[in-house]
Parts: C-alpha cells; sequence; structure tokens
C-alpha cells in the first residue's frame, strides 16, 4: 500500500500492514484509520474487564472444562 509509506514511523507503518492484513481493509480503509491515529487509540481505552474477572482470571458463570 503506497499510503504506508508516508507514515515516518517504521513500527507504526508495520502496526497498519498487519492490522489491514489481518481484517482485509479495503483499499480506502487504512487511510481513514491512520487519520484516525487508530494505532494509538487501541488499547488505550480504560478497561474494568480486570476487576470483573473472578479470582484466577475465570469470567463469572464460566464453564470450567
Amino acid at each position: 500500500m503506497v499510503l504506508l509509506y508516508r507514515l515516518d514511523d517504521p513500527d507504526v507503518r508495520v502496526w497498519y500492514a498487519a492490522r489491514a492484513e489481518a481484517a482485509g481493509w479495503r483499499c480506502g480503509v487504512p487511510e481513514g484509520r491512520i487519520k484516525g491515529r487508530l494505532h494509538a487509540r487501541v488499547g488505550a481505552a480504560p478497561s474494568n474487564l480486570p476487576n470483573r474477572l473472578a479470582p484466577g482470571g475465570q469470567r463469572p458463570g464460566a464453564a470450567t472444562g
């Protein structure tokens, strides 16, 4: 993708290339994701998941094989 070469940071370039391949992004999708700085937002949102998990990392009510 030619658009990826506009990114200065090679790590960010690789991140978007891997994400595009894994998600099957079509031609116009990466441009919007790059403009929205998706790489900076993924994983940055607060999460209460660790507080909601039962001891041992099991979800409450999850089957225990």
